[in-house]
């Protein structure tokens, strides 16, 4: 994940966009952040509140399906799935689940979430279903399927 500081008078993750560039890169092997002090920080970082990660990941997806995915975000959350928005989770609140469907297809999909960590508490979490299951289905995506980004061109 790339990181970027932030004014303490963002409000949404495309603060980002203002940014000439990351501060530094941490790495995530899930998104499970559970809704706790962010006075603790995450590791890899020397700071605590008002900061952004810009998290880019692969889904191979070992057979067709439709998933539901669900976003837990305290501050603000968007998650992208192969270039198109699919949960908006944006801008400064308590721990809030939003849930999005998408139907993938077989092969590599293309994942990116942007996270918004303003004052206070935080937490990130990514789960997703199958469609039409019951909520507490909901489960992390196995890391076995989840993969690095292609390197960016230069």
């Amino acid at each position: 994940a790339e990181v970027h500081r932030l004014s303490t008078r963002a409000t949404s993750v495309k603060e980002m966009d203002r940014r000439r560039s990351p501060v530094g890169t941490i790495c995530l092997a899930q998104l499970d952040i559970a809704p706790r002090n962010m006075g603790l920080g995450l590791p890899g970082l020397d700071f605590s509140e008002w900061y952004g990660l810009d998290i880019r990941f692969t889904l191979d997806m070992p057979h067709d399906d439709v998933r539901d995915f669900v976003l837990v975000a305290d501050d603000g959350g968007v998650l992208y799935v192969d270039g198109k928005e699919v949960i908006n989770n944006d801008g400064l609140h308590v721990p809030d689940a939003v849930m999005g469907t998408v139907a993938l297809t077989k092969g590599i999909h293309q994942l990116r979430v942007r996270y918004l960590q303003g004052p206070g508490g935080g937490a990130l979490m990514l789960g997703w279903k199958k469609s039409g299951a019951p909520d507490s289905d909901y489960r992390p995506i196995p890391r076995r399927l989840l993969g690095r980004p292609p390197a960016a061109s230069e």
